[in-house]
């Protein structure tokens, strides 16, 4: 698993209050159980961490946590 991998799944297992191994590259925003407040608050914190800044077009099209290394794979 990658550096970004890894502080994306930390970030999200924080907000989510899950575990991170529980959570896969493939795993779905949506069947974390977080709600839209929940998600806006993780995307502002990987923005902070990694000092990128998603769009709402981005945000958009974002499904999984894979998705998400994807962008800031792409953003860096």
């Amino acid at each position: 698993m990658s550096k970004i991998f890894t502080i994306v799944r930390n970030i999200i297992a924080d907000h989510a209050g899950i575990s991170p191994e529980s959570l896969e590259p493939s795993t779905q925003l949506e069947a974390i159980g977080l709600d839209g407040m929940d998600i806006s608050e993780v995307f502002m914190s990987i923005e902070d961490e990694f000092d990128v800044e998603i769009s709402d077009e981005e945000y958009n099209d974002i499904r999984t946590i894979n998705d998400i290394e994807e962008l800031i794979r792409k953003k860096r």
